[in-house]
């Protein structure tokens, strides 16, 4: 599982979808999760938090991960 808080720095609520990319040692694509934050519509200059858990991943494979946010307003 993998969690975190999500910030909208913009100027208008945003709905945002939260991607984490699992690697391998060798800096391969291993798997990854994507989904959204607790609140949906995240309104300016506030935080939400989320929770994603991979599924279908061995995780003693994994060496590192990226985590990444886009928006749509």
């Amino acid at each position: 599982t993998f969690s975190g808080e999500v910030r909208n720095q913009g100027n208008t609520n945003a709905s945002v979808t939260i991607l984490i990319t699992l690697y391998k040692y060798d800096g391969t694509v291993l798997g990854g999760v994507t989904g959204a934050p607790t609140i949906k519509t995240i309104p300016p200059g506030e935080r939400s938090p989320f929770s994603l858990t991979t599924k279908d991943v061995n995780l003693t494979l994994y060496q590192t991960y990226s985590s990444r946010a886009t928006t749509t307003q």
